[in-house]
């Protein structure tokens, strides 16, 4: 006997077996019916750069002071000139505030961004890096110690992941468009490039279930990046890590450079008696080039057959695996960087030197425009003892004496460029 049924009860039937059939349609999915054009199976590329992270210095001011603390500056200000007129003082409280001691500068410690880079060298949709693990360290002098130091780790990134160590966070990015690079933090470089992209972002204080995970671990000697994967997701892209290098004692030199004071703050040349000139010892690297030395492990989920199907469950696969990886020594500092040329001042086919006390130092300036600045003073005021130092412009080479300088209009500014500095490009193995 048929029994019917309410025409809700048929709609509710009908729906139930619509939604079946779509519960079941991804296992169907596929990506084409044929194809061809496939690569054989090749390592990654592989490649770590490094850019300079500096930040452009600011002088400090009392602009830029807290307010408890500005307001003890100028009150401390006023009272140290108090028989000025009030324009000398607001004039004064435009400068720049002096730091400290200016005798010397360390220019031994560089900021960097590390790029570590893992791409695919051939066509093969589907197969996926699912763990990687990049190691780089210094590369070591002739006597095998490191040549510097990493240091001031601050943050760390990919396209999934982010590590800030000022907020002590973990944030997964799931990026809707391939072209999202994100941002590794206000004060870092590179920074975002959206364009028409959008993400989704949360954030938590451990990893996500299936989503890529980032672990950056960071002492003086070593960097290790490892890399999870999650379905889906091939570990191919950038690593972003920010932070600093440290050249050791024995990989640096001191040179001496000039810093003068000769114009008047409305431009005029200052008398020889107020103008200032004395040297400034700097340390930096005596490396003609500065290396990493970096190697990549990795687990490649490499696809048999069924490269067809999207549902990861039809496929065949095989698990490559490089663990015995060599390191590769990539450039982490430019000689430029490193040992930048300083400026002197030529006559009569020899350079001038300034004499202070029983010290001689060559005259060169670390740039081009303040040697010109200093030419075009002595060719004013034609002096040969400058400051309250008693700083002295002579020529000579030490062996014969040194005679006092007098020739202020032949002066040329010529680029002195630093001798060949000590190799370093030594990796392990």
């Amino acid at each position: 006997m048929m029994r019917w049924r309410p025409a809700h009860a048929l709609i509710g039937i009908g729906i139930a077996v619509v939604l079946a059939g779509c519960a079941a349609a991804p296992k169907d999915l596929q990506r084409w019916v044929n194809q061809t054009g496939v690569d054989d199976w090749a390592p990654p590329y592989f490649i770590v750069s490094a850019q300079s992270s500096a930040e452009p210095a600011s002088q400090m001011s009392v602009r830029n002071l807290p307010d408890h603390a500005a307001a003890t500056y100028i009150a401390e200000a006023a009272a140290w000139m108090k028989k000025k007129d009030p324009d000398e003082l607001r004039q004064f409280l435009t400068k720049p505030i002096a730091s400290g001691d200016s005798s010397h500068l360390d220019q031994t410690r560089l900021g960097r961004v590390l790029v570590v880079d893992v791409e695919r060298t051939t066509v093969r949709p589907g197969d996926r890096y699912v763990a990687t693990l990049v190691e780089v360290q210094p590369s070591v002098g002739g006597d095998g110690r490191p040549l510097y130091e990493f240091v001031d780790y601050q943050i760390a990134s990919t396209d999934f992941s982010t590590i800030n160590l000022g907020s002590i966070n973990i944030s997964h990015q799931v990026a809707e468009s391939l072209q999202l690079t994100p941002t590794i933090g206000a004060a870092a470089s590179p920074t975002a490039s959206l364009g028409a992209a959008t993400t989704n972002t949360s954030a938590a204080t451990r990893n996500v279930t299936d989503r890529s995970e980032l672990s950056v671990s960071v002492t003086p000697a070593r960097v290790t990046v490892v890399r999870r994967g999650a379905e889906g997701i091939d570990l191919v892209g950038n690593t972003l890590i920010k932070l600093g290098i440290q050249f050791q004692e024995g990989a640096t030199e001191v040179i001496y450079l000039a810093a003068s004071d000769l114009f008047n703050d409305d431009g005029t040349p200052k008398t020889a008696d107020k103008a200032e000139l004395k040297v400034v010892s700097v340390e930096r690297p005596r490396l003609e080039m500065a290396y990493l030395c970096a190697k990549l492990k990795y687990t490649d989920r490499s696809i048999d057959s069924g490269r067809e199907f999207l549902d990861e469950g039809r496929q065949t696969v095989s698990y490559r695996h490089d663990t015995a990886a060599s390191w590769q020594a990539f450039p982490v500092a430019t000689s430029e960087e490193l040992r930048g040329a300083s400026w002197i001042l030529t006559g009569r086919n020899t350079a001038l030197t300034v004499s202070l006390g029983a010290f001689q130092y060559p005259l060169a300036f670390a740039s081009y425009t303040a040697a010109d600045q200093f030419r075009a003073w002595l060719r004013v005021r034609r002096a040969n003892v400058i400051g309250a130092m008693k700083a002295r412009l002579v020529t000579g080479d030490g062996k014969g004496g040194w005679e006092p300088w007098y020739e202020y209009d032949d002066l040329k500014v010529v680029r002195n460029r630093p001798g060949a500095g000590s190799p370093a490009k030594a990796c392990p193995g």
